[in-house]
Formats: structure tokens, sequence, C-alpha cells
């Protein structure tokens, strides 16, 4: 968990991804030349933890750290020549750094315009950890 896990980030499923592109292209007056932001979700690191113990009724081990170190390891490892630092680097971006992907509230969301539904986190979470049982 990462600076204490109540950092806001948007969650998207493919299924959303999927409508949404699909929305977008039967729609292209409305969304030619734009950029579109849809989400399922806007939910925290805590809330994604609590939404997989609900379902898995486990209570996870934890780790903490914060998102700078995150954000810095992996800055370190890309100028070592590992691009696999990239992928921490990412991560820092969803889980904080510079406010990246929180674009529900600094960039605004097109679920509405285009017909697509806020997802309920602990539904989703539940569903998709029974069909993987």
């Amino acid at each position: 968990i990462f600076t204490g896990g109540d950092i806001p980030y948007e969650a998207t499923n493919l299924d959303q991804v999927g409508t949404a592109i699909a929305k977008c292209l039967k729609n292209p007056d409305l969304t030619r030349n734009q950029y579109i932001y849809v989400n399922s979700f806007t939910v925290t690191q805590n809330e994604v933890l609590k939404a997989l113990e609900s379902a898995t009724h486990e209570k996870f081990a934890i780790s903490e750290d914060t998102v700078e170190h995150l954000w810095q390891s992996g800055t370190e490892k890309v100028k070592e020549g590992d691009r696999m630092g990239t992928l921490a680097m990412i991560a820092g971006a969803i889980y904080g750094k510079g406010g990246l992907a929180h674009f529900s509230k600094n960039k605004g969301l097109w679920n509405e315009r285009l017909g697509l539904p806020q997802e309920d986190l602990s539904e989703f979470v539940r569903k998709y950890v029974a069909e993987k049982k």
C-alpha cells in the first residue's frame, strides 16, 4: 500500500473499455478529435484491498511504502537500463505521482455522455473472484 492507500485513482475494466470504444465509434460527431475519459470506478488502494478481502474471505498481508519511493526506484532501474522500472513509474503515476490518474477530477469523465454506468467495485470484485475459482 503506497502513501497510506487513500489516494483516489481511476480504474476501468475491459468490458467498460470495449463498450466505450464502440459508443465512440457510433457517435463520431460527439467524439471526433476529443480526448475521451471513462472509468468503471474511482477507487483507492484501500478500497480495492477491502473488496478483495471481502470477496475471498481472506486477510491479506500488506507492506507499505511511499509513492515517491516507488517512482524513484523505477526511475533508478530505467537509468540502469532495466526497462521494467517503467512499471514502477506507471504504478507511481496511478497511485498518485503528479495526479495523473485522477482524471475524473482534473479532466472530467465522459461516462454520462456515452451512456456508461459507474460500476460497483465490491460487486465487480466479488463476481471476478467467483469466476476465477
